[in-house]
């Protein structure tokens, strides 16, 4: 049974992710004012570009001015004259700036996969999948031969998952589960990704792209549990020990942040399970929920936050260990929840509904610092009204089912008291099971 839930009021969770301590609010603020700078030089070259016969000098400027320090800025666009432009970015040394190239094809239309398949027998998994990703998003039908023959000879268990989420995706032609979601903006003429920043206020913005499951079918037992990522322990944009479980005062960080500047990689379910929630938010951008059955009582969830809209799973659906589930979302995008390109990657003790009259401790949402919990509920014909501490409202809107007894929970940040007794420690989670 599936409920939509609707926003009614929004207040976004108004939290900065650093990632590097000592990194001053000035210098921040001194890279968007460049990043914006940025993004409107290439705005008005890309016009410029669609509007000339000689489009291979504007290419050369572009790749020669942008290609490099402003790759983040290129692959905003969804423009067919970028294609060429993101061939040659192909060829780039710098293996960051390859992956992206790759990720942008999947938007610009009129892709020639030629130049693309030899990066299904890279040596380099991350290319690998990147590539399997956006073949995949392309829905070209003229890839399946060479997807299957990959596939046939894959050993690398993530690539063998993303492989078949792309001949299944391709072949079946299967949609997105909210394919109505605005995925840019056209300003100028020119149609690219908003930037966002999260916390800041999206106008008109209504939750409606969400979609949750009841706790009906049960899960399967999970046995096993691996990483949602390729190279888990491996960050390719800075070296060292990665931390951002438990990191905060007051309030700490319930997840680990990993995947960093790997928008389109894919993400994957950590052991086998039941999709409960897919939800996008101002804040968390698109994310996915799972429940995982340890034993007759025990109980865990695993959260994926900062997805892109790019989600064909449903509520309900029952989920193997290592099985694609969508991929990280683009770097300050609505799509993402306005963070750096990552995946927000958590694990929760319990059933993902709890019963029990007592909804203050089922649901409450982040407003800075300050937790706003339910001070009231009011059931009516339609479903479940939720009025919060302050002045907020959420809708529960339902299809026959009673809904009194239960109610979903979310939350990125948890106070420290919290912490122990809910979230678990995501490496030590995946470490007690590695040798199962």
């Amino acid at each position: 049974m599936h409920y939509i839930i609707s926003m009614l009021k929004i207040t976004p969770c108004i939290i900065a992710l650093v990632l590097c301590a000592g990194i001053h609010v000035s210098a921040a603020a001194e890279k968007n004012e460049l990043f914006l700078a940025r993004q409107k030089a290439l705005d008005q070259l890309i016009l410029k570009m669609k509007k000339s016969r000689e489009k291979h000098l504007f290419k050369e400027r572009i790749i020669r001015d942008f290609g490099n320090s402003a790759v983040e800025n290129i692959i905003r666009y969804r423009e067919e004259c970028l294609t060429n432009v993101l061939y040659q970015l192909l060829h780039d040394k710098n293996r960051l700036i390859r992956m992206k190239a790759l990720y942008s094809l999947r938007h610009t239309g009129s892709v020639n996969i030629a130049p693309l398949l030899p990066f299904l027998d890279s040596s380099d998994p991350l290319l690998q999948d990147i590539c399997i990703s956006t073949l995949t998003e392309m829905k070209d039908k003229d890839s399946l031969p060479f997807l299957k023959s990959r596939l046939d000879k894959e050993s690398n268990s993530y690539i063998r998952n993303s492989l078949e989420y792309a001949v299944r995706s391709i072949s079946q032609d299967m949609p997105f589960l909210f394919p109505d979601f605005p995925p840019g903006l056209s300003t100028n003429q020119v149609l690219q990704y908003q930037y966002y920043q999260s916390g800041s206020p999206i106008p008109g913005y209504q939750e409606k792209y969400s979609q949750i499951s009841m706790l009906e079918p049960d899960c399967p037992q999970a046995i096993r549990f691996m990483p949602p990522i390729l190279q888990y322990d491996r960050e390719l944009v800075f070296e060292g020990t990665r931390r951002s479980y438990n990191v905060g005062d007051g309030t700490r960080h319930a997840g680990d942040d990993c995947g960093w500047s790997r928008e389109g990689s894919s993400v994957f379910s950590i052991g086998d399970g039941i999709i409960r929630l897919v939800h996008h938010s101002p804040d968390w951008g698109f994310l996915i929920v799972i429940e995982h059955k340890l034993s007759a009582t025990n109980y865990v969830c695993s959260i994926y936050g900062h997805l892109s809209g790019e989600i064909r799973v449903r509520p309900g659906h029952l989920v193997r260990m290592g099985e694609k589930i969508g991929t990280i979302g683009l770097s300050y995008s609505v799509e993402n929840g306005g963070y750096g390109a990552h995946l927000h990657f958590a694990v929760s003790r319990g059933r993902w509904l709890k019963s029990g009259p007592d909804y203050s401790h089922e649901l409450f949402l982040s407003e800075g610092d300050q937790v706003q919990k339910v001070k009231e509920y009011r059931l009516n014909e339609k479903g479940m009204e939720l009025i919060f501490e302050n002045g907020m409202k959420l809708e529960l809107q339902r299809s026959g089912a009673d809904l009194q007894q239960r109610l979903f929970w979310l939350k990125g940040y948890a106070f420290s008291r919290d912490l122990e007794r809910t979230w678990l420690d995501p490496k030590e989670f995946l470490e007690s099971y590695r040798d199962r």
